[in-house]
């Protein structure tokens, strides 16, 4: 008591004569003199050993004030830890005048250092000075310790901490250590109220830097009582200040943000942390779950909760009997690629309400926003015994999902055949007014192998899709897509199907084939995923038959068809079957249904029309059971099937040759007559080719050809076609065998330009040879009228026929062997003609029989016509024997018989050498015979040039030479 009083007393004396003139002049105590005393009764009323370098008392207002310096606070329960204070300044209360303490109305401190640090075993220190038990925030142990300095400081009205820095230290998660500067703390202490305000800047309207708010109640009746305070906490921290979280916060290294802003609500009660909320901004956030690395742009949270859950949740300890809340949003979210993923999923938006109680976790609200789609959940998901990953029941609404990026959304557990089918073949559409359904035990899901654990759906209404289904290669003909398509699309367990009630074939982009009811379906994605295509479709045949040039059909059938012509209407239900891990494996299923229909197979082909039945076909190739038409005017029907190891398409019907006048010229369509029965097969080679066999007996047809292609109706001379490819690989050949004897062959180059026959042979022989290029003939039979043969060929083959081109082979090679023949009017026995090109545009014509001997040689143009002489040299000649007149009478040429020529006839330059001449049984000996100046226009074959010299011989009978 004398201490103080006579402090009052000193400092009243003291403050009244330096006013006037001075402490020193006027002789009056200094607060020096009390340095001792004062120490001695601050030390016992802090419950701290006391020590300062100077000190200073000023008295301004109703209260004195003494400044200390250079102060050091050494707690008696702590000795050698030391608390200094650079300047510590008292407001005396005159309350403490009547106690037996000093009683401050307020206490100031100014440039205090607050080293705060946790210890290894999660013990506070305040420098040296424990705060708080190893225990203070786990298990639920009180927060404060009640030390002496702290019990007396609190029950100071009024205590204010300025320009201070806070130095925290995490030693329990060996942390860097974080200063923050500038801070400023006041503890206000009324009857029933404490309460603390800290900012770290003196303009408390920035949102930078760090606040802290704390109330506490104060009992009357016990001043101070910290195991039963109850109170509220509140800390931001914003700027500079999330420095402190970002420290105390039980962050992984790997974790990486900057805090925006972090706030920070604390209920105590009964000394205790009773509940705890949570909020914080953070933004550039780079965190990890296990290999899953997750990044946003921005993220606002909310957790709050009772300690005791936090606690638990932050440690990583069992959560069953806890009780928490979270509330989150986050933009520019990032989930990488690996190891759930198969594509980085970007989200633009989500928002995340949820609640967590007795081991089930209440989903109130999560809704997602990305580019692509947005979806609003709602579900729980409950612990369970059987799972690892528990259970979980979501239900939702999906939303604008563009269909042409479902494929980012697929976890690695789908087959990244799905995806990368997903990702090319799904081009256009989107997904409206979906469901999402994901219900049963996580460690199942999608839940295609056990569906009993759960299900899994998400679907919607589809509208303008567009599907690739089979994407081809660079440079390759793909399958025709679907557009337009309009229905519904859905996931189901580890399915994806849709139903699209219409939709195109985009087989000719300009006139696309409708189609309705298409199915499409991959029902396990899991692992060797196989897509399967169904669809009714219905248009014009000849949108149809785009397919053979405008898809991988024309291949599969080898381009047979490509030419292919039809007209109808056609419906066509398929379905297509692609194993994704191996798309050229595919299956396709189908048919053709024809009515009245007309098809041609290749060009100038007749036309097969009244088709109606059924054609089916599948990716090896077609067939038919019961399809009929019309071909030339009969009926025909088309069976079995033309694919790869199958015996081939059949087609039978009845030849009328009547009906041939729109494809044979009449002067050869005369020397025919009747109808004949036909069978004709199309099958496909092990190496992809097209075969066509056909047969017919001509059995009910008439011939009457020159000699020997006499027939009567009632004979059968087998005939037999067939089309196959050549040795090379690039040309077809058309292989011809009548009878027993008559074969020809002539080769087609398919990769050419020229859709002709560059080769070909026919002959009587059994072996069949084939020149390199040209026709090659070389027959033999008992008779041959060479003479009708000329006319038909001649009435055949016009010069615009020469001109145009015939498809045929030229001649390059002649060999005709008869017993019997009749050439120029004039019988021959045992005639051999042989005509050849020994040298480019030359022939050489060789004659033997009984009657003649010798050859004939000429040069060609380019029109072929005969270009200078025309030399011959007959070994021997016999003409008009007495025994031959009657069969010269029956072969004497009409009176127009120079039509044979055209009326083009002219004599070129003519040499005639013949050795031995005989005429009408006079041997005449040798003769030579030169024309001049006439010239043959068209004499450019064998036969023109032996009318020449038929001609010849009978004007100089007729003259008597």
């Amino acid at each position: 008591m004398a201490p103080v009083f006579a402090l009052y007393a000193a400092w009243s004396v003291y403050l009244r004569s330096a006013g006037r003139v001075g402490a020193a002049v006027l002789g009056t105590p200094s607060i020096n003199d009390w340095r001792e005393p004062l120490q001695q009764k601050m030390s016992s009323a802090l419950g701290s050993q006391l020590s300062f370098e100077r000190i200073e008392a000023s008295w301004r207002g109703l209260h004195p004030s003494i400044e200390f310096s250079g102060v050091e606070l050494r707690p008696e329960e702590m000795p050698d830890a030391s608390l200094h204070i650079p300047l510590l300044r008292l407001k005396l209360s005159w309350s403490s005048l009547t106690a037996r303490t000093f009683h401050f109305k307020h206490i100031e401190i100014e440039g205090l250092s607050l080293p705060v640090r946790r210890d290894e075993q999660a013990r506070l220190h305040l420098g040296e000075i424990e705060l708080s038990p190893a225990a203070a925030f786990a298990d639920n142990q009180p927060v404060l310790n009640e030390s002496e300095f702290v019990h007396w400081l609190v029950q100071q009205p009024k205590v204010s901490i300025r320009d201070a820095t806070l130095i925290w230290e995490d030693q329990l998660r060996a942390k860097k250590p974080v200063a923050l500067d500038k801070i400023q703390l006041s503890l206000t202490s009324t009857p029933r109220r404490y309460h603390v305000e800290l900012h770290s800047q003196d303009d408390r309207a920035e949102q930078a830097g760090l606040l802290l708010i704390a109330d506490f109640e104060r009992s009357v009746s016990s001043p101070l009582n910290l195991d039963q305070a109850q109170g509220r906490v509140y800390v931001r921290a914003a700027g500079n200040g999330t420095a402190l979280w970002n420290s105390w916060l039980p962050v992984p290294d790997d974790w990486s943000f900057y805090l925006e802003q972090a706030a920070l609500w604390l209920d105590i009660e009964q000394g205790r942390i009773e509940a705890l909320r949570f909020d914080t901004l953070a933004t550039d956030v780079a965190l990890s779950a296990g290999e899953q690395v997750i990044t946003a742009r921005r993220l606002d949270a909310s957790i709050q909760g009772p300690w005791s859950s936090i606690d638990h949740w932050v440690r990583g300890e069992d959560l069953a009997d806890t009780e928490l809340s979270l509330d989150a949003y986050v933009e520019g979210l990032r989930l990488g690629a690996e190891p759930i993923w198969q594509h980085g999923l970007e989200v633009a938006r989500a928002a995340l309400s949820a609640s967590w109680a007795g081991g089930v976790l209440q989903l109130s609200k999560a809704a997602i926003e990305t580019a692509d789609f947005s979806l609003t959940t709602r579900g729980t998901w409950t612990e369970s015994a059987d799972s690892d990953l528990g259970e979980l029941s979501l239900h939702g609404e999906l939303n604008a999902l563009h269909l042409a990026h479902l494929y980012r959304y697929f976890p690695v557990l789908i087959d990244e055949d799905v995806t990368d089918w997903l990702e090319h073949s799904l081009v256009k559409g989107q997904l409206e007014q979906g469901a999402f359904v994901l219900s049963g035990d996580l460690s199942a899901f999608p839940f295609n192998a056990e569906p009993e654990k759960g299900y899994f759906y998400v679907g919607g209404n589809i509208r303008n899709a567009s599907v690739d289904y089979l994407p081809a290669e660079a440079g390759e003909v793909s399958w025709p897509p679907v557009s337009g398509a309009n229905g519904y699309l859905y996931l189901e367990r580890a399915g994806l199907y849709a139903d699209f009630d219409q939709g195109q074939i985009e087989i000719d982009p300009a006139r696309p084939v409708q189609a309705s009811r298409i199915k499409v379906s991959i029902p396990d994605m899991e692992s060797e995923a196989t897509l399967v295509i169904q669809a009714q479709t219905a248009a014009l045949a000849s949108d149809y038959l785009a397919l053979m040039t405008r898809s991988p059909l024309g291949g599969l059938l080898n381009h047979s068809l490509d030419e292919a012509k039809a007209q109808g209407r056609w419906q066509v239900p398929l379905q297509l079957t692609v194993p994704l891990h191996n798309p050229n494996a595919i299956s396709l299923q189908g048919h053709i249904a024809m009515s009245e229909s007309t098809l041609q197979l290749f060009p100038d082909f007749p036309l097969i029309t009244k088709l109606s039945g059924q054609l089916e076909f599948d990716e090896t190739g077609v067939g038919s059971d019961d399809l009929k038409g019309e071909w030339l005017g009969q009926a025909i029907t088309l069976r079995d099937k033309l694919a790869i190891g199958e015996k081939g398409l059949s087609i039978e019907g009845t030849l009328d040759v009547a009906q041939l006048k729109s494809y044979v010229q009449q002067e050869l369509l005369e020397r025919f007559s009747g109808t004949a029965a036909f069978l004709v097969n199309m099958r496909i080679a092990d190496e992809g080719q097209l075969l066509i066999d056909s047969f017919s007996t001509l059995e009910g047809l008439a011939l009457s050809l020159p000699e020997p292609f006499i027939k009567t109706a009632a004979q059968q001379w087998p005939l037999k076609l067939a089309w196959m490819p050549a040795a090379n690989g690039n040309d077809y050949r058309l292989m011809m065998k009548l009878g027993e004897t008559l074969q020809a062959e002539f080769i087609q180059d398919r990769a050419s330009a020229a859709s002709g026959f560059h080769t070909g042979a026919i002959t009587t022989k059994d072996e069949l040879r084939l020149p390199e290029e040209g026709l090659r003939v070389d027959l033999r039979y008992p008779r041959l009228d060479l003479d009708d043969w000329y006319a038909l060929i001649s009435s055949l083959r016009s010069r615009q026929d020469r001109d145009q081109g015939s498809g045929w082979p030229s001649l390059t090679s002649l060999r005709l062997q008869s017993e019997q023949s009749l050439m120029l009017g004039l019988p021959f026995s045992q005639l051999t003609v042989t005509a050849q090109r020994p040298a480019y545009k030359r022939w050489r014509v060789d004659l033997s029989s009984t009657e003649v001997a010798g050859s004939i040689q000429w040069a060609v143009d380019a029109n072929g016509d005969i270009d200078g002489l025309l030399d011959a040299h007959l070994q021997r000649l016999v003409l008009w024997e007495p025994a031959l007149e009657s069969e010269i009478k029956k072969h004497e040429p009409a009176e127009d018989a120079e039509d044979l020529f055209d009326g083009d006839l002219q004599l070129p330059e003519l040499a005639i050498r013949i050795d031995h001449l005989r005429v009408a049984g006079l041997s005449l000996g040798s003769s030579t015979l030169s024309v001049i100046a006439l010239r043959i226009k068209t004499a450019g074959c064998l036969i023109p040039c032996i009318w020449m010299l038929r001609a010849f011989a009978w004007k100089d009978a007729e003259h008597g030479v």
